[in-house]
């Protein structure tokens, strides 16, 4: 899969949104980190927590083979699957 990013910043949620990551809430009011792109030809809106994010950065650091995962995959702020 290929992924172009568009935008990405850190934001407040005005209404209650999902992980994209672990499929949790973000609650309305709760900081998270939204970041868009192209995914093979689809534009994508993606939110995560925080903390999830952080876990992303490191599942990526160590995981160069695998640009990728499945919505929900894994537990809140980790890099352990679900």
């Amino acid at each position: 899969m290929s992924f172009t990013e568009l935008s990405h910043a850190k934001r407040k949620a005005r209404k209650e949104h999902r992980c994209e990551w672990c499929g949790e809430k973000i609650e309305k009011g709760q900081e998270y980190f939204n970041y868009t792109g192209i995914g093979d030809g689809e534009f994508q809106d993606n939110k995560v927590h925080l903390e999830c994010l952080d876990a992303m950065q490191e599942h990526f650091k160590y995981n160069t083979f695998d640009d990728e995962f499945m919505p929900y995959q894994f537990k809140r702020g980790s890099t352990e699957e679900k």
